[in-house]
């Protein structure tokens, strides 16, 4: 092992063989890569320093005040804390992140990052998602119809169906609904009225207890109108009896229901 560089080897008062013994020796210093288990003692920059201290092949760096671990000569991994790949990930389109590869660089779409012009064609198959990779949580939430007004209900001749009303909320008609896990909320859209009062709906379940009724608001002009049933903590996988109530802000009178829609999301 060899770390004493001697400059001067090359003198007219040198003695002959003295050069010629620093010659030898800086040639040992440069086959072995300045090795010792101490820094050697003459540095400048862009030297290269086999530490058989710690195994690391280093280098000097530009300020020639340190060194920089290029790589472990036992192990063969490169870089250490303070080495860096001089390469930079930069984000592209639709992208955030990138950085100096110094350690882990996450890049991340950014979001509406990517359109239906970014993913060519087969880019995305199945082949290519682990199982598990996407779930209902993790889809937009999508609002989809799972109930509307059937024959169950009746309708008169004139469209609507025809039922007696009073200030208690009084169950007219249910469904049934298979609750998923993606399912938080049952929307219901109404449309009747009365002649001349305020008809009320909602939904109700005999555990959620009743949605909408604050909303739940039908005029007498045959306004549509929404009410909301949280159903959020009810039982997935199963189906459920979801009722519909009506009353009026009259002891008794005649309503009517044109249709109503239900939609979950």
């Amino acid at each position: 092992m060899a770390q004493n560089y001697v400059e001067n080897c090359f003198d007219q008062d040198n003695p002959a063989l003295t050069d010629l013994q620093n010659i030898e020796s800086n040639l040992h210093c440069l086959k072995t890569h300045f090795s010792g288990s101490s820094t050697p003692p003459d540095t400048t920059v862009g030297v290269i320093w086999a530490d058989t201290g710690t195994n690391w092949l280093r280098v000097r760096r530009a300020d020639n005040a340190g060194w920089n671990p290029v790589i472990d000569l036992s192990t063969g991994s490169y870089g250490g804390a303070a080495a860096k790949v001089q390469r930079t990930v930069t984000a592209g389109s639709g992208l955030t992140g990138g950085g100096m590869l110094v350690s882990d660089v996450t890049v991340s779409v950014a979001s509406s990052g990517i359109t239906e012009t970014m993913i060519a064609s087969s880019a995305v198959t199945a082949s290519k998602i682990a199982n598990g990779a996407i779930t209902a949580a993790k889809l937009p939430v999508v609002a989809r119809v799972v109930h509307r007004m059937g024959w169950q209900f009746g309708r008169t001749v004139e469209g609507a169906k025809d039922f007696s009303v009073n200030k208690t909320p009084t169950t007219k008609d249910g469904f049934y609904v298979y609750k998923t896990s993606d399912m938080s909320n049952l929307y219901a859209v109404f449309r009747g009225g009365t002649t001349k009062y305020i008809l009320y709906a909602r939904l109700y379940h005999s555990t959620a207890g009743a949605g909408g009724s604050s909303s739940g608001l039908i005029h007498p002009q045959q306004e549509d109108t929404t009410g909301t049933l949280d159903i959020s903590g009810l039982d997935n996988n199963t189906l459920h009896w979801i009722r519909l109530q009506f009353w009026s802000n009259s002891e008794s009178t005649t309503a009517y229901l044109y249709d109503y829609i239900v939609f979950a999301s």
